[in-house]
């Protein structure tokens, strides 16, 4: 468990695991994080913010101009995580 920053605890898997759906692509938004993690809404904003500011990882939001609210994930840098092994880990702990 790793410490947010407002005092709560995040699961450390759930953040990988967020941060390879969202580096899969393919218009990804909060609903699917929320699927991939089980977590809620809150839940998963917290977990961002601490992959964000605890680990400097480069999550970006795209805002899709056609519809209000809509868009997608991004991540342009892992920050200290490497990604090839993240991957790896999650396929091994299924």
């Amino acid at each position: 468990m790793i410490r947010a920053s407002n005092k709560r605890l995040v699961d450390a898997r759930s953040m990988m695991r967020a941060l390879c759906v969202i580096a899969s692509g393919g218009q990804i938004a909060m609903p699917e994080i929320t699927e991939a993690t089980g977590l809620s809404l809150a839940g998963a904003k917290r977990l961002l913010t601490a992959a964000r500011t605890q680990f400097g990882v480069e999550i970006v939001w795209r805002r899709d101009n056609t519809l209000v609210h809509h868009g997608e994930y991004t991540v342009e840098d892992w920050g200290v995580f490497d990604q090839t092994r993240v991957r790896k880990l999650l396929k091994r702990r299924k």
